[in-house]
């Protein structure tokens, strides 16, 4: 995606870095106070940006982790801790 022309190549950056990462609300926050605008045109925006983004780089969106397997690892080891402190 270009870069609109109202914002700043160093803003833009910091705005792709966090779509990239699913941090939306720092992207969000970014482009308020780059530009002034309210919160519902930001989110808009970065909305759609964020649609185009993985329209044209999908490979490069993070995956986001649940942390289930380290839940489960942890209650499957503390029925052991358990037995063998006790």
């Amino acid at each position: 995606m270009k870069k609109p022309e109202n914002l700043s190549t160093e803003v833009w950056q910091q705005i792709e870095a966090s779509i990239y990462s699913s941090n939306k609300i720092a992207a969000i926050k970014a482009y308020r106070e780059a530009t002034n605008s309210g919160l519902k045109e930001s989110k808009d925006i970065i909305e759609q940006i964020a649609v185009e983004m993985k329209k044209e780089h999908p490979e490069k969106f993070v995956a986001q982790k649940s942390g289930c397997g380290a839940t489960l690892l942890l209650f499957s080891l503390l029925p052991i801790l358990y037995y063998l402190y006790h």
